[in-house]
């Protein structure tokens, strides 16, 4: 079950150079037609496209993943950059904020986010994001964090 997307994915990872690209795209179309409700695969497909600049052919990949599976990150991440890019701000910032509501730690969720408020001019929001961005950032504070700053500390020369 799912060979050719498993295929698909390990071309993924071997490059990205643009044969394997097609090689992978070939695998993941495969897998469509034994599953046409595979929401990743349309997903694969998309972000191949997006890859190979070619965003008019990404769409409707990227649309059909949303639609098989409103609740995937990933998708809405890369279709809202996609309505943000074609400046339908209320669309991307409707995916977008879904995508910070499924995944709070997302850091690309938050700064694509951020980006959207402020290009829609809805400045307080993207200082909010702007602020969770930093937030995420930021190192981690506390005793073991400080106990570890310590040992990296050289001990003064004699």
């Amino acid at each position: 079950m799912n060979l050719h997307f498993r295929l698909g994915r390990a071309l993924l990872l071997e490059s990205h150079a643009a044969e394997v690209l097609a090689e992978a795209r070939k695998e993941f179309e495969a897998e469509l037609k034994l599953n046409p409700q595979d929401a990743v695969a349309e997903y694969e497909i998309g972000q191949i496209l997006l890859t190979e600049n070619k965003p008019a052919d990404a769409g409707p990949h990227l649309e059909r993943a949303v639609a098989r599976s409103p609740d995937f990150p990933e998708a809405l991440i890369s279709l809202a950059k996609m309505r943000a890019d074609s400046r339908k701000y209320a669309d991307a910032i409707r995916m977008l904020e879904h995508a910070v509501e499924l995944q709070p730690l997302n850091e690309s969720a938050h700064y694509n986010l951020m980006l959207a408020y402020r290009n829609a001019g809805r400045g307080d929001d993207a200082l909010r994001e702007k602020a969770a961005i930093d937030k995420l950032q930021r190192p981690p504070q506390g005793e073991f964090t400080e106990f570890l700053k310590k040992l990296g500390e050289k001990a003064p020369s004699q």
